[in-house]
């Protein structure tokens, strides 16, 4: 029996490659509008859910998605290590299966698609001359669309090995989004019952805080990352080391003898435009931002902090030598052992993994004051070193 020609067992193989893309083309278009939620459980799928979540991820980008998005929430969700390997697994394998799909099956579309495009010209007669070279350095910059440049190169006369193995290209951009996700602590809203029913919550408010927007004091932060920048002055408390899994609700005193105090100071603000459309901007517009934590900033760990009287701790905040900023009434605070108890309850609860070096904001405890560029604010808590934060 004659064994098949090579380049039949070529074709055949090209052709189950694209039949496979051109599945996950049609199923990250379904996939697409469902990704957050998609992403929230597949972190709930244990074992299987690295495999998931590269599945979902190459689909993604062949739906065009933004890769950006996807790889944050690997951060999130994996962790930087973990979560920049996965998000670089799935960027590859979605790249490659869109060069495939422009190649083979949607050639005369992508390529009208792109005749009102100058600059791909460009780019076809370099990567003609230098294709794994120029691949590489297109996938380094941070300025070329990554799901457009997928199928544009499809058109081009790189080969398949080369343009995967130009794919390293994409690892620093990866680490840095992934690092972007990582979850340094988290912000609670709301964790007095005279604010939720005046705000219409059912309970307290947290939201993640990630790595890129938790500073040490004294700190600065561009202003061009928020918008509608508020800054309030908080209570901290952090882990020193990992609160072990479990069904069990968190109580105080486990918590006592592993966590340290840190005056603090939040920024308050979103990522996007608050208030679009023709509706005023409400709360609900920073939970949906994880609480609005545009940045936070923690000063020096207090580690005697168990006989401090936190509800009657005096504070002076002011922003450039301004008139102090107004703090909330003492029947306002609770105490921050007692609200990191109950938080971190709920999100253990929830199978949120809590290591060493985890903070939380415990809520806000003075009046959210506008800060413009260009100002700082520095806030004294009774005799301990100031915590300061300059808009950039």
């Amino acid at each position: 029996m004659n064994p098949t020609p090579a380049p039949h067992r070529r074709v055949r193989v090209v052709a189950v490659i694209v039949a496979v893309a051109a599945v996950a083309f049609w199923a990250g278009r379904d996939v697409a509008p469902h990704l957050p939620a998609l992403i929230a459980r597949v972190q709930r799928l244990g074992p299987a859910a690295p495999i998931a979540f590269v599945l979902v991820y190459a689909c993604a980008v062949v739906a065009l998605f933004p890769a950006s998005v996807l790889t944050i929430a690997a951060g999130a969700v994996f962790g930087v290590v973990e979560g920049a390997a996965l998000a670089f697994a799935g960027a590859v394998a979605g790249s490659t299966a869109a060069f495939l799909l422009a190649r083979y099956a949607f050639h005369d579309i992508v390529a009208r698609r792109l005749a009102s495009m100058p600059r791909f010209d460009a780019v076809e007669r370099a990567v003609s001359a230098e294709g794994r070279r120029i691949v590489f350095l297109l996938r380094l910059s941070p300025l070329v669309p990554f799901n457009l440049l997928n199928y544009a190169l499809g058109l081009t006369t790189v080969s398949l090995g080369d343009y995967v193995v130009a794919s390293a290209g994409m690892i620093p951009a990866t680490l840095v989004y992934a690092y972007g996700g990582k979850v340094a602590g988290w912000k609670v809203g709301a964790t007095v019952r005279a604010v939720q029913i005046f705000e219409g919550h059912d309970g307290p408010l947290p939201g993640r805080v990630f790595a890129d927007r938790y500073f040490d004091s004294p700190a600065s932060f561009p202003a061009n990352k928020v918008r509608g920048a508020k800054v309030e002055c908080e209570f901290a408390m952090r882990l020193t080391k990992d609160l072990p899994r479990s069904s069990a609700p968190v109580k105080p005193a486990d918590l006592a003898e592993i966590v340290t105090f840190h005056p603090s100071i939040e920024l308050a603000a979103v990522r996007y435009q608050p208030g679009t459309g023709n509706r005023a901007t409400t709360t609900f517009d920073g939970i949906a931002d994880n609480g609005g934590a545009g940045a936070v900033v923690l000063g020096a760990a207090v580690t005697n902090w168990r006989d401090l009287a936190f509800e009657g701790m005096p504070i002076d905040a002011r922003i450039d030598g301004s008139p102090p900023i107004q703090m909330y009434d003492p029947h306002y605070r609770r105490h921050p052992l007692e609200v990191t108890a109950e938080i971190f309850s709920d999100l253990r609860a929830r199978g949120v993994d809590l290591p060493a070096g985890t903070f939380l904001l415990t809520g806000s405890l003075s009046l959210p004051t506008p800060i413009r560029p260009g100002q700082t604010l520095v806030a004294k808590f009774a005799d301990f070193p100031p915590v300061s934060l300059k808009l950039t």
